[in-house]
């Protein structure tokens, strides 16, 4: 059930015990300044009309007052905190608001290692409808970085990559965009960083000490101000970010043992063909 209609059903829910809760109210109140019991057992009440106006009259039958009131109101908030328990951000990929413990530091970094990712090189970044796809997540070039973030309303793709190295004007227009050699690459300075067109796609290039951040995406389907705001929101992740954009690394196999390998010579599988041919 998705939080949005888990939580209007709770609201609607606590609505209408609030609402009995009232109704009930109301009526022991109309008890009381009759001088009637409301507690214990009481014997059903008839309002009547009558010369002298309005009356109560006290049927045969008895039956267990209605005291529902002081349980429901007691429940009210209880059933209000329940139906807030649903963590936000469902849809959205990766959740790193999760209550789940969050790995330490060493084990994070050992994920990067697994996936030939210096630890140092990962980064995040946010825009507007865009989701990081964490299948995406991978190595990029020796030891880099590289994710896509996408668009479930319009398809559109945002890579963020990071690798070694750096980018002057002299350097900037021979690096392809997007990897896609053979294309002419155009440079132009945005403040601290690099924008550059080329090959049907543009990107936003920032150098760090030692490395290259880029957002990159289809000229014709993500603007220039997505790009620069993800280039903006790019940053080095926390732990629980981490957490939830690298895979838990796999855990080492015994390797199978293979029945036809014969335990002396040089380990070549017995061919040998039986009896019957």
């Amino acid at each position: 059930m998705s939080g949005t209609l888990g939580g209007v059903l709770c609201g609607g829910v606590g609505v209408f015990l609030l609402g009995c809760a009232l109704s009930e109210g109301v009526q022991m109140r109309r008890l009381r300044r009759h001088g009637l019991h409301t507690h214990g057992v009481v014997v059903d009440n008839v309002r009547v009309r009558s010369e002298d106006g309005p009356q109560w009259r006290m049927a045969a039958m008895i039956r267990p007052v209605r005291v529902l009131f002081l349980p429901v109101v007691l429940l009210f908030p209880l059933l209000l905190a329940g139906c807030g328990t649903e963590k936000a951000g469902a849809g959205t990929g990766v959740d790193s608001s999760a209550s789940v413990a969050v790995p330490s530091r060493a084990e994070l970094d050992a994920r990067a290692r697994a996936l030939q990712i210096a630890p140092e090189l990962v980064y995040v970044t946010k825009a507007p409808g865009f989701t990081l796809a964490q299948q995406s997540v991978g190595v990029y070039g020796d030891d880099g970085f590289s994710g896509v973030y996408w668009a479930q309303a319009t398809n559109a793709q945002i890579q963020l990559s990071v690798e070694r190295g750096t980018m002057t004007a002299r350097s900037c227009p021979k690096q392809p965009v997007g990897g896609m050699a053979g294309e002419r690459t155009v440079c132009e300075r945005d403040g601290d960083a690099w924008y550059r067109v080329g090959g049907g796609r543009h990107e936003y290039a920032l150098v760090e000490k030692g490395h290259v951040l880029k957002v990159s995406g289809d000229s014709t389907k993500v603007t220039r101000a997505v790009l620069r705001s993800a280039l903006h929101s790019a940053h080095r992740p926390s732990d629980a970010e981490l957490a939830a954009v690298l895979p838990p690394a796999r855990t080492a196999t015994a390797p199978v043992e293979r029945g036809d390998l014969p335990s002396t010579g040089d380990g070549a599988p017995d061919n040998e063909v039986g009896t019957s041919g």
